[in-house]
């Protein structure tokens, strides 16, 4: 789990969590596992982002532009929940 949420969230460069990793002696099925469920939304999310942006681009119109707007709003709502939900827990506010 705790490789997912480093791949899913940008927290390390890949190198420094693949480093992490190996010094922590995660097993390799769970490496691969926890890589696999944390990459894959952001591959998903893109490649539908980028075909929506290329219609967008050929031809602009309003229900493309909608689509455009609600992915970018979503994807955005979305980092914000992953964001205040594991990251902004973790953070201790002396302040």
């Amino acid at each position: 789990m705790s490789v997912a949420v480093a791949r899913l969230l940008p927290v390390a460069p890949f190198p420094l969590v693949n480093l992490v990793a190996g010094t922590a002696r995660i097993r390799l099925p769970d490496y691969l596992l926890g890589s696999a469920l944390g990459l894959a939304p952001g591959i998903i999310v893109f490649t539908l982002f980028s075909g929506v942006l290329r219609g967008v681009l050929q031809d602009p119109d309003p229900m493309r532009l909608g689509a455009l707007g609600l992915g970018a709003g979503g994807v955005t709502g979305f980092a914000i929940w992953l964001w205040r939900r594991f990251v902004a827990e973790v953070t201790v506010d002396d302040g």
